[in-house]
């Protein structure tokens, strides 16, 4: 509870200038009188109250977004003396400045135990109906990862909806992508004369099409990058509905913009969130979705390896770092005595410059260099990704930070190309979220810290070969500050309902102690 009472009462104050900046405005609701019909109005005449005569904008218009599920209160264009004047007013609590956001397979989900004989996926459909809402850069439909074959009619208990836009047709959901929604009301505020280029859900990065996949894509035959990583490529839960909730824009993002949509997803029905970015002002946010039984995924970030630099840490969300696996995507040179030189590649390239050099000696003047060859059960693995974010986070330190490990590096998923390869823990995210989808699934009775404590508690701190996990960044095994859980399948008989211990698959458990 310390957390999110420091993360609601951050208050960062415009400068003395009469600058007009976006603030995040949490209210007590509690706290409206009962001569207003609703808090807009409220909010409005709250904000009428603060502004002078030299004012011209109607208090109304300054409003940005009305936040009703993920926190109470508003985001409104404010002055400095209008901000100060607005902290004096009743039911007032705390605010934000609006800031800006950046965003942190075909065999992952082998390497993290996910079998069709036994375990999670037949004991949860493979995440039947469970629907996970992506908040990321937008999406691309057309993507076979997103066709709905196999699928049931939508449940009932959707509200959502698909939104018309810019290259987005309203048709373009389905039984596997229910729902799909834009946000950047608060982006636009902060730059009036900025352009969108495309204004509707559809993904013009690849960031949010990859995440998407990766937690509940359905099935899609002969995936591949060049080559590389060819097979079948499925989400960690199958069988999932996806809704897209678009906040992260190529021009920019804004927390505002972020905050209405988590309110969105509360509101559509969701029962996962997974979102590969992260700002202490969305703390407060995804508190109140947990509260109304969603799970919160996160990421730890991109700031490693040093310590402290973790973002997400406060305990009600599951904070995923990333890790390897073990597959290694590898180029041999063939020299002509036999000699095999082994590096790694992703994709051939251009042809380099030829240029004559001298030549000391030389036997046997014959190579071959062979690309596209996927190796798998490569040792050691998994290993701690060097460029993940280590605990303990700013906001929460006396949080061990992050709760897992997840798949995060060389990652292939859909793209607009319509397969691709990237790192990151934007990668490792969506991993936990899948798996926290077919948790959902198979033990629907279970809230959402139930489902955090059978991915963290599963959890085992050794590599595929019986030694404790290596940090890259540091080369050594010693003081790592990571727990990585097993992807064991399990008897078919510990998902019966009556069994009152549930193991998860292979996820990651992390702290920042030693």
């Amino acid at each position: 509870m310390l957390c999110m009472v420091l993360a609601a009462s951050a208050v960062r104050l415009a400068s003395t200038s009469a600058d007009v900046d976006t603030y995040i405005v949490h209210m007590d609701s509690a706290a409206m009188p009962s001569a207003f019909s609703g808090r807009r109005s409220w909010y409005a005449a709250t904000l009428a109250a603060t502004a002078d005569a030299s004012d011209a904008i109607p208090a109304d218009q300054k409003i940005v977004y009305v936040y009703d599920n993920a926190i109470h209160g508003f985001s409104a264009r404010l002055s400095s003396a209008q901000l100060e004047q607005l902290k004096k007013s009743h039911g007032f609590l705390s605010c934000s400045r609006d800031a800006p956001v950046k965003r942190d397979t075909t065999h992952t989900s082998d390497f993290l135990g996910l079998s069709a004989s036994a375990g999670l996926w037949p004991a949860s459909n493979y995440g039947e109906d469970v629907i996970i809402g992506v908040l990321d850069t937008g999406i691309w439909p057309e993507s076979a990862s997103f066709r709905d074959d196999g699928l049931t009619a939508v449940p009932s208990r959707w509200r959502g909806a698909c939104e018309q836009g810019t290259a987005f047709s309203s048709s373009a959901c389905n039984r596997k992508l229910i729902g799909a929604r834009s946000f950047n009301k608060g982006l636009l505020a902060s730059d009036p004369n900025l352009t969108i280029a495309v204004n509707s859900p559809r993904d013009t990065d690849g960031h949010g099409t990859h995440t998407s996949s990766t937690a509940g894509g359905n099935y899609a035959a002969g995936a591949s990058f060049f080559g590389y990583a060819s097979g079948v490529a499925r989400g960690m839960a199958p069988r999932a509905r996806l809704a897209m909730y678009k906040v992260l824009w190529d021009e920019r993002s804004a927390t505002s913009d972020i905050i209405a949509g988590i309110d969105q997803a509360i509101s559509d029905g969701v029962d996962v969130i997974s979102m590969s970015f992260g700002r202490d002002p969305i703390a407060v946010a995804s508190f109140a979705a947990v509260q109304k039984g969603i799970f919160v995924s996160t990421s730890a970030g991109n700031e490693g390896p040093s310590l402290g630099l973790l973002h997400n840490g406060t305990p009600w969300v599951l904070t995923v770092g990333a890790g390897t696996v073990d597959r290694e995507f590898v180029a041999v040179i063939g020299l002509g005595d036999g000699t095999l030189v082994i590096g790694q590649s992703l994709y051939p390239g251009n042809p380099a410059t030829l240029k004559q050099m001298p030549m000391a000696f030389c036997s046997e003047p014959k190579a071959t260099i062979t690309f596209r060859k996927t190796v798998l059960g490569t040792k050691p693995a998994p290993t701690v990704a060097i460029y993940t974010s280590r605990g303990p986070s700013a906001s929460c330190p006396n949080v061990l930070k992050p709760d897992v490990m997840a798949p995060g590096s060389l990652i292939l998923a859909s793209l607009y190309s319509p397969f691709a390869i990237i790192s990151g823990t934007s990668m490792a995210c969506p991993h936990a979220s899948g798996v926290a989808a077919s948790l959902k699934a198979a033990r629907p009775g279970w809230s959402p810290a139930a489902i955090r404590s059978a991915l963290m508690t599963t959890a085992s701190h050794l590599d595929n070969t019986g030694a404790p996990i290596r940090d890259m960044g540091t080369g050594t095994s010693r003081r790592v500050h990571w727990r990585w859980a097993r992807g064991i399948s399990s008897p078919t008989g510990r998902w019966s309902p009556a069994s009152s211990t549930t193991p998860a698959p292979r996820t990651t458990s992390t702290s920042s102690a030693p």
